[in-house]
């Protein structure tokens, strides 16, 4: 594996703004606790622990900046089904860069009398080495685990006797009541879309769109209505074979093919186009059966 692929690899993105504040707060308290224990770079000059508390509460401010206020004004590059290492990398030296400014900031007004002075450039080496080694470490740990756990789980789900691609083969042969849907954007200009539900794959909101892939004549086919996908779920309702598996995709569960894990989630692949739909993880996964 080459360091262009393992950077390709979906990484997990954390969701909980709970454990978000708590892990900020957490990686606050240790950067404190570490500098007050050992008084690297020339702190054993400084006597004021709350002085020294200030870069742990830099650190705190900035992922909190990264975690909350980033992902709200910057939303297509946090999307959660794009994250990958790359990215997650990308965040990293940002949240690393933003506290070396905060530490230089306060070093260099409120500590200008007693702390030792550095250029800004030193206080970025500073904060690098103190906190590279153990993000990367976490950073490939978190990914592995997932990814294994996810792998795991597919692996569960693909093997089980009602998703065995005979069960797949017998549950498309049962199709065989041809039931059209008619599907209504929220544009007059919209044209009405008719399809039989057999021939519906699966659905993508894109924006104030919502992207709808079927067959005809065997041919997948992609229109693009003016929909939410909750609309469009309500439009399905009574069809059983379609599932909401994630905030951005409806399936149709008769042309689910197998299942494949990497860090980010479970992915859906499909018997009759090369698409890859991501799986909720809240998501019960007996309703893909």
């Amino acid at each position: 594996m080459n360091v262009l692929s393992w950077l390709s690899r979906p990484y997990p993105v954390l969701e909980s703004s709970s454990v978000k504040l708590w892990l900020a707060l957490g990686i606050g308290l240790v950067c404190f606790l570490f500098l007050a224990v050992f008084r690297p770079f020339g702190l054993h000059q400084v006597q004021s622990l709350s002085f020294i508390s200030l870069f742990g509460l830099n650190a705190v401010l900035s992922l909190l900046l990264h975690f909350f206020v980033l992902p709200i004004a910057l939303p297509a590059w946090f999307a959660a089904d794009q994250w990958s290492i790359r990215h997650q990398l990308i965040f990293i030296v940002s949240m690393l860069l933003v506290i070396s400014v905060l530490n230089y900031v306060v070093n260099s007004t409120i500590g200008s009398n007693f702390s030792p002075q550095y250029s800004f450039i030193y206080f970025i080496f500073m904060t690098t080495c103190v906190g590279v080694l153990p993000v990367l470490l976490m950073t490939y740990v978190v990914e592995s685990v997932a990814r294994q756990r996810n792998v795991e789980r597919a692996a569960r789900w693909s093997n089980s006797p009602s998703t065995s691609s005979t069960a797949v083969d017998d549950r498309q042969k049962n199709s065989t009541t041809v039931q059209v849907v008619t599907i209504t954007g929220a544009n007059a200009s919209d044209v009405a879309l008719q399809i039989p539900v057999h021939d519906l794959l699966y659905a993508h909101a894109a924006n104030n769109y919502v992207e709808i892939h079927y067959l005809l004549e065997s041919k997948v086919q992609k229109k693009l209505l003016r929909l939410t996908l909750t609309g469009l779920q309500g439009q399905l309702a009574d069809c059983r074979q379609f599932v909401r598996c994630h905030k951005s995709y409806i399936v149709n569960r008769d042309h689910i093919a197998s299942m494949s894990g990497n860090a980010r989630s479970l992915v859906i692949s499909l018997s009759s186009v090369d698409a890859q739909i991501p799986v909720s993880r809240s998501l019960d996964k007996s309703l893909l059966r």
